[in-house]
């Protein structure tokens, strides 16, 4: 099916949504393209093209905007200044990159953000994958780090290369320069 126009609303929709404005979809089966902004309220299986944004509750595909994508569920791929995701199963390519949850993938951008937001105790939520930035900030993490500044709050099974290394446990020291490693 292929829709078209200002505004393109649609319950479930296969194929092609094309909008000047807006494309709205319950569920989204193909590709959409808006001037401002895609949004999928349950399941989006392919491609967001934006002008200022795209959200999707649980998004297998790829979003790309030039302001913002959110995810829920990310799998796949996200390009915008800034991309957010619960988890993430794939890459952000941005300014700024948050996942909230797990993390299997990578993240390249100026800011690259991995921690659990507004957690009352700690969780066991494990990331595994490459940061690649300028400030890089995780959790739990299991892979490689490149910036100038590298930040694991808690465990770190993997390597940091920068200039300011922070890892306080399972590392070979807290504050590294240059390369960390933990196990």
């Amino acid at each position: 099916m292929i829709s078209t126009g200002s505004t393109s609303i649609q319950t479930n929709s296969y194929g092609f949504q094309l909008a000047g404005l807006q494309n709205v979809a319950s569920n989204h089966y193909g590709i959409q393209v808006a001037g401002l902004s895609n949004v999928v309220q349950g399941d989006n299986n392919g491609i967001q093209i934006a002008g200022v944004f795209n959200i999707a509750h649980n998004n297998s595909g790829v979003q790309m905007s030039l302001a913002m994508n959110d995810a829920q569920k990310q799998s796949i791929l996200q390009i915008a200044l800034v991309n957010g995701a619960y988890s993430l199963s794939g890459g952000q390519i941005g300014f700024a990159n948050r996942i909230e949850g797990g993390m299997k993938g990578i993240q390249i951008g100026v800011i690259n953000s991995a921690v659990e937001v507004g957690a009352a105790v700690a969780t066991t939520t494990e990331r595994h994958g490459l940061q690649v930035g300028i400030i890089n900030g995780v959790e739990d993490f299991h892979g490689l780090q490149i910036g100038v500044i590298n930040v694991c709050t808690t465990r770190l099974k993997g390597v940091q290369i920068g200039i300011a290394n922070f890892a306080p446990r399972g590392s070979i020291s807290p504050f590294m320069l240059g390369i960390n490693m933990g196990f």
